[in-house]
């Protein structure tokens, strides 16, 4: 490995050419404005900013590549491969080229003074002008090269106009910035041709001094490209086009490595991440995402919409890993389902992954797999002495369910399995229209707020007082007491109370103690959470059992 000095010039030339690279592999930007305008003030301060590593090509490029991020299409043959300092690189092309949308980068003081600020776009920002005035010089124009230097001539002019002293004074400090850019080094390591590509995987993660540190997903993509000579990144553009898995998973590539290990069996944390099969992972990719689009489906038939009310995301890896395993049809296929179906249920509404899943979510899988070869249930999460059903009492003090309240999500859900019509509008739940629903009080807050005596009066917050109901019922019922907001409904529709009483039945709201007249409102709210936290009761005893509530 040899160490060589390159100033900021050339390192932009090589860019703009194409000679310098980067590794398919490598991730995408991931600095923020911040970061990036700290970089560039250490530029003018003449502080350090680290040293980049490179692999020099020979005859053949040991790694399908890409330019960096906004530069041009290449002009030159590559002879360097970028392996750290891509962000730092990226930076610098980009700022000195004014290639941020939306955002200019500005310079103001000078000395030890300096700083570098980011900016939306603003119209004064292109009055040259204007934006002396307000003490700014915009940091593309210390962009070294013979383009910068002619943007920093025509700005100076049209900012200083017809005064030759306020011109001096505009250059000296403008070219000041640009002398510190133009003789600024970022040093670099080099790598010899023969370098094999997993030798320079591994002091890639080894050396990177990036502010982002890679995350394990970081590094598979660099060992799956090495090992496969495939593209990782490309396979996870078509696992986000699995219908819905971006519904119930920000970060699908998380997803995809928690699969990988537990297919693998191992738990899931990062060494085992370091430690996966990635030819086998190749061969398995097809697996893998049949599996997420069955998990995903069978949520959505579980009443399990999307991520802002899934109770555990733990589930899904683990029913994408058992996928594979189920039975082709039949009984066998019957009985595997609803194994499933208790599994996710008590996995919603117990512990079993409350204090740690790493473990957990293995051992269950494993134990699935058993039940279903030999039917003996081995699985955790159906041992009702470690991980105890939740009672009657724990559903009624469970909070609001918009929050990320495992069991309380769980109650949503549930309540949303007989249809959850809206008690105005008549239309069912769905998940074309989950994301429209509004979280309604049905007690409001402000009547309980009133009533209850001041040391519970926030027992309004719990996630049996809530129902999913569309925008304008929201609105239409605002903070009407139960008995006045349905009266109201009764009135306003052609079906009669009897539709209106459906319509709530079907959220697992109790008609009788929900439209109960007596002025005790403590009282009446206290009887119509014991009456809903039965029927919940009724319904998840079904789910935990495997079975569809009737």
């Amino acid at each position: 490995m040899e160490a060589r000095n390159r100033n900021l010039g050339i390192w932009l030339n090589h860019i703009e050419t194409g000679v310098v690279r980067l590794p398919r592999f490598q991730r995408f930007e991931s600095w923020n404005y911040s970061t990036i305008s700290s970089f560039l003030e250490s530029i003018l301060k003449e502080l350090p900013v680290g040293v980049a590593l490179v692999l020099q090509v020979g005859e053949k490029e040991t790694f399908i590549s890409r330019p960096l991020e906004g530069a041009p299409k290449p002009t030159a043959r590559c002879t360097e491969h970028l392996l750290d300092g891509q962000q730092r690189l990226t930076a610098l092309w980009k700022a000195l080229n004014n290639k941020y949308e939306g955002r200019w980068f500005l310079i103001e003081g000078t000395g030890d003074n300096v700083t570098v600020r980011s900016h939306y776009w603003r119209k004064w920002m292109a009055d040259p002008a204007k934006c002396w005035a307000k003490g700014f010089v915009p940091l593309y124009l210390a962009c070294p090269g013979n383009s910068g230097e002619e943007n920093a001539k025509d700005w100076m002019k049209k900012a200083a106009g017809v005064s030759i002293e306020k011109y001096q004074k505009i250059a000296e400090i403008v070219n000041s910035y640009r002398h510190k850019f133009a003789t600024f080094n970022i040093p670099f390591l080099s790598l010899p041709p023969s370098t094999t590509g997993d030798t320079a995987i591994d002091v890639f993660v080894n050396m990177n001094t990036s502010h982002a540190r890679l995350t394990a997903f970081d590094i598979v993509v660099a060992q799956f490209e090495s090992r496969t000579g495939e593209s990782l990144h490309e396979r996870l553009k078509q696992l986000q086009k699995v219908p819905r898995l971006t519904s119930y998973r920000n970060r699908v590539e998380t997803t995809l490595l928690h699969v990988a290990a537990l297919r693998e069996e191992k738990p899931i944390r990062k060494s085992s991440f370091l430690e996966l099969d990635l030819k086998g992972l190749l061969t398995d990719f097809v697996e893998i995402k049949d599996g997420l689009k069955w998990a995903v489906e069978f949520l959505r038939k579980e009443s399990v919409f999307d991520k802002d009310r899934l109770p555990s995301a733990d589930v899904i890896s683990v029913m994408a890993a058992l996928h594979p395993h189920l039975p082709k049809g039949g009984n066998s296929l019957g009985n595997a389902q609803a194994m499933v179906r208790a599994y996710i249920w008590r996995a919603f509404t117990t512990d079993r992954y409350e204090r740690g899943s790493n473990t957990g979510t293995l051992q269950d899988l494993k134990g699935m797999i058993e039940q279903m070869k030999t039917g003996k249930r081995t699985a955790h999460v159906f041992d009702e002495d470690r991980h105890p059903l939740p009672r009657v009492e724990d559903l009624m003090r469970s909070g609001w369910p918009q929050k990320r309240g495992r069991l309380s999500r769980a109650l949503l859900c549930a309540s949303l399995r007989k249809g959850a019509w809206d008690i105005a509008d008549g239309s069912p739940v769905s998940i074309e229209n989950i994301g429209r629903r509004h979280y309604h009080h049905l007690f409001p807050r402000s009547l309980l707020e009133k009533s209850l005596p001041p040391e519970i009066s926030d027992q309004s917050n719990r996630a049996l007082n809530c129902a999913l109901i569309s925008e304008y019922t929201n609105l239409q019922f605002g903070a009407k007491p139960p008995l006045l907001a349905i009266r109201q409904a009764i009135e306003e529709t052609d079906l009669g109370e009897d539709e209106i009483q459906r319509r709530l039945e079907s959220h697992l709201i109790p008609w009788k103690e929900f439209v109960d007249d007596s002025p005790d409102t403590p009282g009446v709210y206290q009887r119509f959470l014991e009456a809903r936290a039965e029927l919940m009761i009724s319904v998840l005893t079904d789910l935990w059992n495997g079975r569809q509530p009737s």
